[in-house]
């Protein structure tokens, strides 16, 4: 199954733009620091100001009315300073500038004559922001490394409003596909899914943003809220870290301190520094590994089980008659519910003054160990799904300041993602997931098919089913997602007012191929004879097990038409794209 989703949101400049506000359709990646100068005695405006911002190559100057605006500020703390002539300087410490709003400030100078050194204020994060016209929970990198549990959906999930059901979350009760997610400007959201299309590690985050309710038409496929999130680029020094935690101090099925191990590591290595004078980078790889899903219980060891046959099980016995059988499941750890995963999230940013030019890279591979029937399954985890995926998006942020007033942004993201799932003892040879010779040579103690296509016979253990060594997981899975987008916007500051415009063009492709198995071979044997022989070439080693679908099709091609059944499938063959059929 294809699917392909164009979206296009323009918004153009009209004649009320200046009475109701002109909001962009691009999503913002930058924040504003807004601010007036005046003297400490009398409170008259200063013009003519000098503010700058430490460290950096920003500065304005104050208007006639001492007003002055920065534009075009990435998020972070910043230091401002500003000097008038007659006056002793004054510099704000521990500015906080966020995705999409306004940094108040207000700088009261002194005379010279009366002010001695330089005044040096620290600046406090307001208890309410007027700018905010919703609902805004601003996260900041910092915060995520002190807090003791580490994931920014974890943390989301603490802020008012917001609850998190089984993975996903919710913001005032919505749908969790109501959300919509951005990394730098760039739309991160699964229009499939709902939910977020990448993995960011904590240590590369600059800031994360939650908005509810009343946000800018800017945020469009978007009800509940909106969550925006940046990433750390280069410092001027190069600097390194490496974190490691892990929770293993216990063995398997034993306590320590009173808990379980559950196999958790987590390791981030970080580097950032300047490449050249105008060029800074910033790159860090996690590695996530977990051995066995977090289960609160305390397991259980039943011995001398003896089948009861009520499920058919009886036709598996041997000569001496019921099966007998032991269980066992340990307390804490779940068998085959283990995850491994690798992460790079990296960032590299070019000053070109008055260009700049950001590209951010976001990769992840992972592999998944699937048991939805802990119990039942227990005899049989060497035939569990097992799963990969990997996914990436590269974004390319081109901003131009063309004067102090106004600039331009735009934004180039391409995004793909892959998933399969499988049975591990065939991989995506789904054609003999319910083979009978082909499930007895992948290992000797899978439990026998009495007939082909057919799955073994559960045991009966005190009224309860147990599936037997052997049993088929039931499907198999491909799937994969690509998304190509283009956005951009203009922002024009006029006195106290901000104009925006722009626009946002996106292109998913998605494609869904999931196989049923449950009957699949016995289909085959029974309704498709002059098929099953090409399993008989399989048997005599004639083809090998991964060439058996290539020579079905090709069989179902060559025979002749008007044989019922066998026409509607060559109808699917001929009907439908090679990279379908194929997943």
């Amino acid at each position: 199954m294809g699917l392909r989703v164009e979206i296009l949101k323009v918004l153009p400049i009209i004649a009320v733009a200046g009475f109701f506000g002109l909001t962009a359709v691009h999503a913002g990646t930058t924040g504003k620091i807004a601010g007036v100068v005046e003297d400490a005695q009398t409170g008259d405006l200063l013009a003519s100001a000098s503010i700058v911002v430490l460290d950096t190559d920003m500065g304005t100057v104050s208007d006639p009315e001492g007003r002055f605006f920065i534009l075009n500020v990435a998020p972070g703390t910043y230091t401002l300073k500003v000097t008038y002539i007659g006056y002793g300087p004054v510099s704000i410490a521990n500015v906080r500038v966020s995705t999409d709003l306004t940094t108040d400030l207000k700088f009261e100078l002194t005379s010279k004559a009366i002010q001695g050194e330089e005044v040096v204020i620290r600046a406090e994060r307001p208890i309410i922001d007027k700018n905010a016209t919703n609902a805004v929970h601003i996260i900041q990198g910092e915060d995520l490394e002190i807090l003791p549990f580490r994931g920014v959906q974890n943390v989301l999930a603490l802020q008012a409003g917001v609850v998190e059901d089984e993975g996903r979350l919710h913001i005032r009760g919505s749908r969790s596909d109501e959300i919509a997610y951005y990394v730098e400007g760039a739309s991160v959201r699964n229009v499939v899914t709902g939910s977020s299309a990448v993995v960011l590690i904590d240590e590369a985050i600059e800031e994360v943003q939650l908005q509810s309710g009343g946000f800018n038409a800017e945020y469009g496929g978007a009800n509940a809220g909106i969550i925006l999130q940046d990433l750390r680029t280069g410092g001027n020094d190069w600097k390194a870290t490496l974190s490691s935690e892990t929770d293993n101090f216990a063995k398997k099925g034993e306590k320590f301190l009173d808990t379980y191990s559950y196999g958790r590591s987590n390791r981030v290595l970080t580097l950032d520094g300047p490449l050249t004078s105008n060029t800074r980078a910033f790159i860090s790889t996690q590695r996530r590994v977990r051995d066995f899903q977090t289960t609160f219980w305390d397991g259980f060891e039943f011995t001398d089980l003896i089948d009861s046959g009520d499920r058919g099980g009886g036709v598996h016995w041997a000569d001496s008659g019921p099966d007998t059988v032991d269980l066992k499941l340990d307390g804490g750890n779940i068998p085959h519910t283990g995850s491994k995963a690798t992460d790079v999230n990296a960032t590299l940013l070019f000053d070109f003054k008055p260009v700049t030019v950001q590209v951010t890279g976001l990769y992840s591979k992972s592999d998944q160990e699937y048991n939805f029937a802990p119990v039942a399954n227990m005899l049989n985890e060497d035939r569990l799904a097992e799963a990969a995926r990997t996914s990436g998006l590269i974004n390319i942020k081109a901003t131009h300041l063309l004067d102090p007033s106004m600039f331009y942004e735009v934004n180039v993201s391409l995004y793909n993602q892959d998933r399969e799932v499988v049975d591990p003892n065939f991989g995506d040879n789904w054609w003999v997931y319910n083979d009978s010779v082909a499930v007895a040579r992948a290992n000797s103690s899978f439990t026998p098919y009495t007939s082909q296509g057919s799955d073994p016979r559960p045991y009966d253990l005190n009224g309860f089913p147990f599936n037997r060594p052997g049993n088929g997981t039931g499907y198999y899975l491909k799937e994969g997602d690509q998304y190509q987008g283009v956005s951009g916007s203009v922002t024009k500051q006029r006195k106290a007012h901000e104009l925006k415009a722009g626009f946002d063009y996106q292109i998913w492709t998605s494609r869904r191929y999931v196989i049923g198995l449950s009957s699949i071979r016995k289909a085959i044997a029974t309704t498709y004879p002059n098929l099953d022989e090409v399993y008989d070439r399989y048997y005599a080693d004639e083809i090998k097990q991964g060439d058996i679908l290539n020579e079905i099709i090709r069989a179902a091609e060559a025979a002749p038409d008007g044989q019922g059944d066998l026409d509607d499938l060559k109808a699917l063959i001929r009907n439908t794209s090679r990279a379908d059929f194929y997943g």
